[in-house]
Order: structure tokens, then C-alpha cells, then sequence
């Protein structure tokens, strides 16, 4: 039968990354994959960069695969069961793995779940809310194992809080991973997180209304003449500057390139964009100014605070 997958995590943690690593060694195992990408807002933006990596990705977009999308997850799950040995499902930041069980306990899903792994971002957990930590442990709440990224820009004191954090939320607890990732030995790893595959954990089930508590809007940034004046732009959105930004990612055209951006709060990567990524970047966050943010990312356009 065909094994499910989960990499999950919150908004900005490193899925994606991880997923990227984990394809290359699948097929070298022989293993016929493909990616179900779930984005929150409306720009497939993961979705393109594992298609540059030329993955079979199937993408649902606008909306949680645990809430508003699960009937589209469900018809996703019964048409590639047919055609792969493997499905990875990248869900959204927002995910809650409950509601995955509730599609597949129907019976009529010919898949079973194989590795799930959670991705922590230490520097996210300092900027994350008493709501924002209640997701994050419903993401994880059935992870078999947990691989802590960005290890390597963390301080001491944000290693021991999600040392902590991870202690305190999973009972028993999964195995855990701390290891620098551009040392990581991925092909060692990757047996390890299959082993350690799913714990259905007893807890006390919680809801969430995703819509109510996060927004995302979707714009196509104008007027940037250099990757500087676009980094400090960004970094000036993620101090606060139109509401608490989570997540920005997309693409950006600054001159003659296509420039890919990757930001969450307290840091932002700007690289070149793979030949698959189109203009235009998904901001997720809370309390969203979408004035400001024209303001910030139209330069082209007048805009009147």
C-alpha cells in the first residue's frame, strides 16, 4: 500500500528545505514519490521550488487541508495512491494533524501513514503566541520524530527553551534531531526518521478557526531597483511595520532578475529565483495592513495612508 508522509511544521520552520533533501534520497532507494504542497495563501510559491527540482507536486492552495480543503485532500490522496509508492504531504503552516486522521480513518483511502516529522524553528519560538504554540503541538502531536532546524543560528537560550518546549508537548517523546543541516549526513538520517514513522499520541483534541486568527494576502511587489533597498523593505514589514508578518515568501522582480524571498521574523534570504517561480509574493500574518504593505512592496503605485 501506498505510505503517506507528513513533513509539518510551522510557517517559515524549513519543511520545504527538508523536503528537498528527502526526494534525491527516495529515488535513490528505487521509490516512486510525489509532493502534495499545501499553501495557506494563494501563491504556490514551495510548490515551484520542488518543481525546479523536477518532483511530481500537486498543489492545493488558498486554504488548510485540515479545514477548508480536506474534501480536496481526500479526492488528492484516493488519485495518487494509484501511481506512487510514496506521497510526502507539505502541509501548511497551520496544519492540525487531527483532522488529517479523520480523512484517513473513512477506509476508503488506500494509504497508510509511514514518517511523520516535524520541523521546529528555534528562532520562531520566541515570536509565537500562546495560540500559535497550541498549532504547533497539534502539528506534532502525532510526529514519530522532530528535526530541529537553523540549529547553528540559535542561541544557546532558544536550544533549551525548544529542548524544553518539545519535552513538555510530546508524551512519549519522539526522536529528536539537533544536528547542523548543512552537516547533516541526510543519508544516514532518513532511515532513522522512516523508523521512528507515526505515534498516535492520547491528548485532548483542540479546534481551530485558521481563518479567524491569520491573514494572508497575495500582491506583486513593483519599483525595487536593488537587492539592498528590497532586503531592508522586508526587513522593515518583518520589525512590524503592517501588522505581525509570520511568513513572506515569493518572488520579486528587481531589474533584469527574478529574485526569490525567503522571511520569517528576525531574518530574510534573498536568492535567485528558479526558472519555474513567477513574480509575486504571499504575506501570512496577523492584523494585516494591506494599505502599508502596498505602501512598502507597490513602489509603482500611489498609496495613501
Amino acid at each position: 500500500m501506498t505510505q503517506l508522509d507528513v513533513i509539518t511544521g510551522f510557517l517559515g520552520a524549513g519543511k520545504t528545505t527538508l523536503i528537498k533533501a528527502y526526494l534525491p534520497w527516495l529515488t535513490q532507494q528505487g521509490s516512486r514519490s510525489c509532493v502534495i504542497e499545501n499553501e495557506y495563501g494563494t501563491a504556490g510559491v514551495d510548490g515551484a521550488v520542488l518543481k525546479a527540482i523536477g518532483t511530481d507536486v500537486c498543489e492545493i492552495s488558498g486554504g488548510c487541508v485540515c479545514c477548508t480543503m480536506k474534501v480536496t485532500l481526500h479526492n488528492m490522496l484516493c488519485q495518487l495512491a494509484e501511481r506512487v509508492d510514496r506521497i510526502i504531504l507539505e502541509p501548511s503552516g497551520l496544519f492540525c494533524g487531527d483532522d488529517l486522521l479523520d480523512i484517513l480513518s473513512g477506509g476508503d483511502v488506500p494509504v497508510e501513514l509511514g514518517m511523520w516529522c516535524g520541523v521546529v524553528d528555534p528562532l520562531m519560538l520566541s515570536c509565537m503566541e500562546e495560540d500559535d504554540l497550541a498549532i504547533l503541538q497539534s502539528e506534532l502531536i502525532h510526529a514519530g520524530s522532530v528535526v530541529v532546524s537553523k540549529t547553528a543560528l540559535a542561541h544557546p537560550e532558544e536550544l533549551r527553551r525548544t529542548g524544553e518546549l518539545l519535552t513538555g508537548m510530546l508524551h512519549p517523546q519522539p526522536l529528536i534531531l539537533w544536528d547542523d543541516w548543512s552537516q547533516m549526513p541526510w543519508e544516514a538520517v532518513f532511515p532513522r526518521l522512516m523508523a521512528a514513522g507515526t505515534m498516535l499520541r492520547p491528548h485532548a483534541r483542540r479546534r481551530f478557526d485558521h481563518t479567524g486568527m491569520f491573514q494572508s494576502t497575495m500582491l506583486l511587489p513593483s519599483g525595487f531597483s536593488s537587492e539592498h533597498g528590497l532586503s531592508d523593505c522586508l526587513l522593515q514589514l518583518l520589525d512590524g511595520g503592517a501588522g505581525q508578518i509570520l511568513r513572506i515568501k515569493g518572488a520579486v522582480q528587481v531589474g533584469n532578475e527574478l529574485l526569490h524571498v525567503n522571511g520569517a521574523p528576525r531574518r530574510i534570504e534573498v536568492t535567485l529565483a528558479g526558472e519555474n517561480e513567477r513574480p509575486g509574493i504571499n504575506v501570512i500574518g496577523r492584523d494585516l495592513d494591506r494599505r502599508k504593505l502596498r505602501a512598502f512592496l507597490c513602489k509603482n503605485e500611489t498609496v495613501t495612508l
